[in-house]
C-alpha cells in the first residue's frame, strides 16, 4: 500500500508498507537490480541502491515494513 508520495530535488520518494519480511523484501529488490549497500540488510532494515535508486526499508513498530524509495 502506498502510503505517500512526494519530490525530493529532481528525483521523488514512494513510501509503501508490506507484510512482507526484511529478508523477502530485500531479496525482491536484490532481483530487481539493487546492491545491498552502506549497512546493508539487517533484521530490522535494509539499504539497497541500484538502478539510479536507493530503497530504505524499514520494520515499523506493528511489524509490517515501510519502503522509501527514491532517486539518487
Amino acid at each position: 500500500m502506498i502510503t505517500s508520495t512526494g519530490a525530493i530535488g529532481t528525483g521523488f520518494a514512494v513510501v509503501v508498507t508490506s507484510d512482507a519480511s526484511i529478508r523477502q523484501a530485500a531479496a525482491l529488490m536484490e532481483k530487481a537490480g539493487m546492491k545491498p549497500g552502506g549497512a546493508g540488510v539487517t533484521d530490522t532494515s535494509a539499504f539497497l541502491t541500484g538502478n539510479g535508486y536507493i530503497a530504505v526499508v524499514q520494520v515499523l513498530p506493528d511489524g509490517s515494513l515501510s519502503y522509501t524509495v527514491q532517486t539518487q
